[in-house]
C-alpha cells in the first residue's frame, strides 16, 4: 500500500507538471502521453458520451466519440462512433464500474475487424475506467497493452486514480484557457479604446476565439444600428469559405438566421451528418446550401487521404443585451482533438458574446450620442441661419414667402438624419384641405415637370382621421412617425421607393395650421430623437409662417395709415418672443443629454450648446421686458414660491459654468459660488421669481467678467445685511467705479468713463432693466463704489412670511 501511495503522488507530480507546460486543453494529448507511460501502456484514448444519448432508455441509445488519444506508435485511429456495447460503453453503462480486458483479440465487446487499432497496434489487452463527472453525459478512458495479462488490481487502482487527475487537469486547462481569453479580449477592447482602429477590433477578438478554440472559422456578425439597421453584417472572420454573403437578416433560411430569429445558443455535433441530427430536426433549423457544399469538401478531403473523416463541429451563439439582438458569433471546424465543442465550450462563447454585446452596445450608444449632440447642435444652428434669413427677407418691401419656407426645408433635411423628401401643407383659408405650399429634395426634382405640377396641385382631406395620418396629426396637434410608408397612401403613391415618414403639425399661435412631411427612402427607422426635431422645426415654421403673413399685412396697412405703426411693432415684439419657445426645448434636450454623458469628452461641448441656448432664451426674454418698460408698462413678478438653498446654488453655479464657457479663447477668470453662505436660506423665507433672478444673476456675472483684471476670481456669496435682508453678491476686482457713478448706474444708457475705456461695446441698459426687475420682486439692487480694488453688486430681497404676488 505504501508502494501504491508513493506511486500515486509521483503519478500526479507527473501529470500536473506536464499540464502546467500548457494553456490549452487542445494539448491533451501530451497529458494522455504521460498517463500512458505511467501505466507502461502503449496508447490511451479518451471517450465521451455523446450529446443526444439517453442511457436510461431502454434499450439505452446513443454512442461514444472519440475526445483525443495518444498512440506509441504515431499512429491515429480515429473512431468517432464507438457503439455503446463496447467496453468502454458496458462500462459507463454498469453502473461506472471499471472495466478490465484481459484478452483484447477474443473479447465478444471487442470489434477486431480489418484496419481497426486493436487489430492494427496488437493489442493484447486494456483497460476502460469510466468517468462519471466528465462533461454532462459522462466518459471513459482506457488504456492499452500489446501483452495479453490482465490489468492487475494495483493496475486498476492507479488506472482510476490516475483517470480521475487527467480529468481534472483537463478541466483545469480548460478554466485557464476561460480566463486567457476573457481577459484577452477585455485587454483588446481597451485596446482599442485607447488607440487602435475600432474596426479591426472584432477581426481581433475573431482570430483570439479561433486560436482558443482550434477551429477553421470563427465569424462574428453584428448589427450597425446607425449606418445599415436590421441587417447583420460579417465585422470578423478566419475563414470566409462558409460565409455566403457580406450581410445576413432575421428571416434569412440557415443558421445564422435562426439564431438571430430564435436568440438560441446552438451546437452541432457534426455538419455531416444535419439531416439525421434529432436536434436539429426538432428545433426546425436549416443548413444553407453553400455551407453544406463547404462540409462536403472538407469531408472528401479526408476521404480521398483514406482517412476517417471527423466530426465538423459547430456552435453558434447570439450576442444579445437585454430585449436587444446585437448580433451573433459562430465557430466551425475544430483543427485537433478534441473535433468536438462541448458544453464547456459553449459557456465559454456565450461569455464571450456577452463581452462583445457590453462592448458593442456602449459603442453604439456613444455612436448614436455623438450623432444626436450633432444633430442638435446643427438645429441651434440652423435656426440661427433661419433667423436671420427670415430678418433679412421680412426686411424687403414684399417678403417671399415660400422662399422661407424652402429655406426651412433645407435646414430640415440637413439636420433630421435620413431625411431625403420633405415638403410643407397648409390649410387653404376657411377649409379642412392641405395643399402643398413648397417641396424640397431631389424625388421633386425629376425630369418631368408636368408630373411634379400635378402632384403640387394635390388636395388632401382631413376628414377622416382614422385612415389618414395627416388627418390624425392635424387633430391632435402631435407628431406622428410612421415607419412603414406603405400605410399612408400620399407618400405611398407619389414615391413608390419611400420606406418611413415623419409628419409634424405645423403650429401658429396654438393651432395647427399645417403639416411638415419628412421622408427617407433608407431601409430602418429614423432616429429616436428626429420626431423631437421635426416638432421643433414645425413649430419654428408656424412662426415664420404666421409672421411672414402678420408682416405682409401690416406692411399693407401701414400703407394705407401710420396709426397701425404701433400695431406693427407689437406684432414684432410678441412674436420675436415667441420665437424662444423651441431654444427652450432645445436647452431641455441638452440638459438631459449631460447628465447622460457626464464624464465624456461630449460633457463640455454639451455644456456650451446649452449656454448657448439658454443665451439665445434669455435674449428673447429680455427683448419683451424692455418692450413693456420701453413703452412704460409695468413688468409683472411671480413671489408664490420659496427660494431655496440648493435651487439658487445650482441655478449660480450654472450661471458661472456658463459664463466661463462662453470666454474660453480669452485669459482664465475664474468665478466660485461660496455655497455655505447661502445655507441662511434654511432658516428664513425669502421669495423670488425664478426667471427673474436667472435675469439679474446672468447680467452681474456678464459684467463682472467684462471688467475683470485677467487672471483673478469673481467670489459669489449671499447672507444677511444688518437690517435682515437676504443679498447676493457679485465681487470683482477690475476698473473701478467712482462714488460719484454709482448713483447712474442703474440709468438707461449709462456707462462709466473707465468702463468705456475698458470695452467699447455694451449699450447701457443691464442694470437698469436688473433694477427694474428687482423692484417689481419688492427688491433692490445695490451698487458700491470700489474699495480696495474690489466693486460689489447686491441683489438685495426681503424676507416674507408668506408668498404674495407684487407688480412694479
Amino acid at each position: 500500500m505504501g508502494d501504491s501511495l508513493q506511486a500515486t503522488d509521483f503519478d500526479t507530480v507527473t501529470l500536473v507538471a506536464e499540464a502546467l507546460r500548457h494553456e490549452s486543453p487542445y494539448r491533451i494529448t501530451d497529458i494522455l502521453k504521460e498517463a500512458a507511460r505511467l501505466m507502461n501502456a502503449v496508447a490511451c484514448f479518451l471517450w465521451q458520451v455523446a450529446p443526444g444519448s439517453r442511457l436510461d432508455a431502454n434499450p439505452p441509445v446513443g454512442h461514444l466519440f472519440l475526445v483525443a488519444h495518444w498512440t506509441e506508435s504515431g499512429q491515429k485511429f480515429p473512431q468517432y462512433d464507438l457503439p455503446l456495447k463496447s467496453a468502454a460503453g458496458q462500462a459507463i453503462l454498469d453502473g461506472y464500474r471499471p472495466k478490465n480486458i484481459p484478452n483484447a483479440q477474443k473479447d465478444p465487446c471487442v470489434y477486431t475487424g480489418k484496419g481497426t487499432f486493436i487489430t492494427e497496434e496488437g493489442i493484447g489487452s486494456f483497460c476502460s475506467i469510466p468517468l462519471r463527472d466528465f462533461e454532462s453525459l459522462g466518459g471513459a478512458l482506457n488504456f492499452y497493452r500489446r501483452s495479453v495479462p490482465a490489468f492487475s488490481e494495483a493496475d486498476m487502482e492507479r488506472a482510476v486514480k490516475l483517470a480521475s487527475l487527467v480529468v481534472a487537469l483537463y478541466t483545469s486547462l480548460r478554466d485557464k484557457q476561460t480566463t486567457i481569453l476573457t481577459s484577452t479580449i477585455k485587454h483588446l477592447q481597451d485596446q482599442a479604446e485607447r488607440d487602435i482602429d475600432k474596426s479591426i477590433l472584432t477581426q481581433n477578438i475573431a482570430e483570439a476565439v479561433a486560436g482558443a478554440f482550434h477551429c477553421q472559422e470563427t465569424s462574428i456578425f453584428l448589427e450597425d444600428r446607425l449606418k445599415c439597421p436590421g441587417e447583420y453584417a460579417v465585422l470578423g472572420t478566419t475563414d470566409d469559405a462558409f460565409i455566403s454573403a457580406s450581410k445576413y437578416k432575421k428571416d434569412k433560411p440557415g443558421i445564422t438566421g435562426w439564431v438571430l430569429a430564435k436568440r438560441e445558443s446552438v451546437r452541432i455535433f457534426d455538419l455531416a451528418m444535419f439531416d439525421e441530427d434529432p436536434t436539429v430536426k426538432s428545433k426546425g433549423i436549416m443548413l444553407g446550401d453553400h455551407v453544406r457544399e463547404a462540409v462536403s469538401r472538407r469531408r472528401q478531403e479526408y476521404v480521398d487521404r483514406g482517412e476517417t473523416p471527423p466530426p465538423q463541429t459547430l456552435m453558434a451563439v447570439p450576442i444579445v443585451l437585454g430585449d436587444d439582438v446585437l448580433g451573433m458569433i459562430r465557430c466551425f471546424n475544430s483543427l485537433s482533438e478534441p473535433y468536438h465543442f462541448s458544453d464547456r465550450e459553449l459557456q465559454l462563447l456565450e461569455a464571450v458574446a456577452a463581452q462583445i454585446a457590453r462592448y458593442w452596445q456602449n459603442s453604439q450608444q456613444r455612436r448614436e450620442m455623438d450623432s444626436e449632440i450633432q444633430c442638435w447642435h446643427q438645429l441651434i444652428e440652423g435656426i440661427k441661419t433661419l433667423n436671420e434669413y427670415v430678418h433679412t427677407e421680412l426686411s424687403r418691401s414684399a417678403p417671399d414667402h415660400k422662399t422661407i419656407l424652402r429655406e426651412c426645408l433645407r435646414v430640415a433635411a440637413e439636420v433630421v438624419p435620413k431625411a431625403e423628401v420633405t415638403d410643407v401643407r397648409l390649410l387653404g383659408p376657411g377649409d379642412q384641405q392641405l395643399r402643398f405650399a413648397e417641396t424640397y429634395g431631389h424625388l421633386w426634382s425629376t425630369d418631368d415637370s408636368k408630373v411634379v405640377d400635378d402632384i403640387r396641385k394635390k388636395t388632401f382631406s382631413l376628414d377622416d382621421p382614422a385612415t389618414s395620418v395627416s388627418a390624425w396629426v392635424v387633430q391632435n396637434c402631435s407628431t406622428r412617425v410612421v415607419p412603414d410608408v406603405s400605410t399612408e397612401s400620399i407618400y405611398d403613391t407619389l414615391f413608390p421607393n419611400a420606406r418611413s415618414l415623419i409628419i409634424a403639425p405645423v403650429i401658429a399661435r396654438n393651432k395647427v395650421v399645417g403639416v411638415l412631411d419628412i421622408c427617407s427612402v433608407e431601409d430602418g427607422e429614423f432616429p429616436r430623437y428626429a420626431d423631437m426635431i421635426a416638432s421643433l422645426l414645425g413649430q419654428q415654421i408656424g412662426l415664420y409662417h404666421k409672421f411672414t403673413s402678420t408682416v405682409c399685412d401690416l406692411r399693407d396697412t401701414e400703407r394705407k395709415t401710420l396709426a397701425n405703426a404701433k400695431v406693427e411693432r407689437q406684432t414684432f415684439e410678441d412674436l420675436q418672443h415667441q420665437l424662444k419657445g423651441p431654444i427652450q426645448q432645445v436647452e431641455i434636450r441638452l440638459r438631459e443629454l449631460l447628465q447622460e454623458s457626464a464624464g465624456s469628452a461630449n460633457e463640455l461641448e454639451i455644456k456650451r450648446c446649452r449656454g448657448l441656448a439658454g443665451k439665445s432664451r434669455r435674449v428673447a426674454e429680455r427683448m419683451g421686458v424692455f418692450a413693456e418698460l420701453a413703452r412704460g408698462h409695468t413688468i409683472t413678478a411671480d413671489l408664490s414660491k420659496r427660494l431655496h438653498c440648493d435651487t439658487l446654488v445650482m441655478l449660480l453655479i450654472e450661471a458661472c459654468s456658463d459664463t466661463e464657457l462662453q470666454r474660453l479663447n480669452e485669459p482664465t477668470i475664474h468665478l466660485d459660488v461660496e455655497r455655505e453662505t447661502f445655507r441662511i436660506l434654511d432658516r428664513v423665507e425669502v421669495f423670488a421669481d425664478r426667471d427673474w433672478l436667472e435675469q439679474c444673476v446672468y447680467n452681474l456675472l456678464d459684467n463682472a467678467v467684462k471688467y475683470s483684471n485677467y487672471f483673478t476670481t469673481v467670489r459669489v456669496f449671499g447672507g444677511l445685511t444688518k437690517d435682515g435682508s437676504f443679498h447676493i453678491t457679485v465681487a470683482n476686482r477690475g476698473i473701478h467705479l467712482m462714488p460719484e457713478e454709482v448713483d447712474h448706474v442703474i440709468e438707461r444708457g449709462f456707462r462709466g468713463n473707465e468702463a468705456k475705456r475698458y470695452t467699447g461695446e455694451g449699450s447701457g441698459i443691464g442694470l437698469w432693466m436688473v433694477d427694474h426687475i428687482m423692484r417689481a420682486q419688492k427688491g433692490k439692487l445695490e451698487v458700491r463704489p470700489t474699495i480696495e480694488g474690489v466693486t460689489e453688486v447686491r441683489l438685495l430681497f426681503p424676507r416674507r412670511l408668506r408668498p404674495t404676488k407684487e407688480v412694479v
